[in-house]
């Protein structure tokens, strides 16, 4: 038995019959709605592997981070851009991969925008600590996070990722 069926609950009587617990999206058929299932699960197994990275990354630890990934660095223009900053990087419309290469991304442009404010205001910008293991991270911006969202994983205060 796939273990991810109980991630969506059939409905009788409907016109659609099953529903996906995760974004209460209705399908026609059980196929489409595990399909959309199973695209969430590899989604939050993907940015599983990222959520011990720092929230802010200068840029040697980044292409380390990068490189032990197995992902090409993005230059620092990249990471600063309008997509970094306001996109949001969820199944079905993205893969888990690309949403962890903008997530680091993201923690590269939180770096790049500290050094900025450092050199507007004159004080030193300092990298933030990889977070205790007992902290719960936001996947998106590494944020902290409560773990009231669906399957038990985090909503960020911060981004509400």
């Amino acid at each position: 038995m796939n273990a991810n069926r109980q991630n969506y609950v059939s409905i009788s009587e409907e016109p659609f019959q099953f529903k996906a617990t995760i974004g209460g999206y209705y399908f026609r058929t059980e196929p489409e709605a595990q399909e959309y299932v199973d695209s969430w699960n590899a989604f939050f197994e993907t940015m599983k592997t990222i959520e011990n990275v720092p929230t802010s990354l200068g840029r040697d630890e980044y292409e380390r981070v990068c490189a032990e990934l197995g992902i090409e660095p993005a230059s620092d223009e990249d990471c600063n851009s309008y997509a970094v900053t306001y996109g949001q990087f969820e199944p079905p419309e993205y893969t888990g991969e690309y949403a962890r290469i903008m997530a680091l991304k993201r923690r590269r442009q939180a770096a790049i925008l500290a050094d900025i404010a450092a050199e507007e205001t004159g004080v030193i910008a300092h990298e933030t600590p990889a977070p205790r293991r007992d902290e719960t991270r936001c996947h998106y911006c590494g944020g902290k996070a409560n773990d009231k969202g669906f399957f038990g994983e985090p909503i960020c205060w911060n981004c509400g990722g």
